[in-house]
């Protein structure tokens, strides 16, 4: 599945979404947050969503990559690092909070 991002322009904070193909409940939950992120931040967060299965679109972070077969569907990684899952959906809250800590961080220490 395509990234989603909007406006253009600079290097943008990698949001990473690994959703059953159909997408279950708990994968559509976890889609509305992650393009709530997208929203909040539109010119500073790119999401790529990947299928179970399928080859991805994109080159996952090296943290996705990292997480291997121990994946569990859904799961979303902020930079690289596993935020929420199957077992862990969290809140938006969570996610906002992550995301926020990622950005302060800046550009130079975003996964590309």
């Amino acid at each position: 599945m395509a990234g989603v991002e909007a406006g253009a322009g600079r290097k943008r904070l990698r949001l990473e979404l690994l959703i059953a193909g159909p997408p279950t409940a708990r994968c559509k939950q976890l889609l509305a947050m992650m393009k709530e992120l997208v929203v909040r931040y539109p010119d500073r967060v790119r999401l790529d969503v990947y299928e179970a299965g399928e080859a991805p679109s994109v080159t996952p972070t090296f943290g996705f990559q990292a997480a291997g077969k121990r994946k569990k569907v859904p799961s979303a990684f902020i930079n690289g690092t596993l935020v929420a899952s199957r077992d862990d959906p969290g809140d938006i809250d969570r996610l906002v909070a992550a995301t926020e800590m990622e950005l302060a961080r800046g550009e130079a220490e975003w996964q590309a």
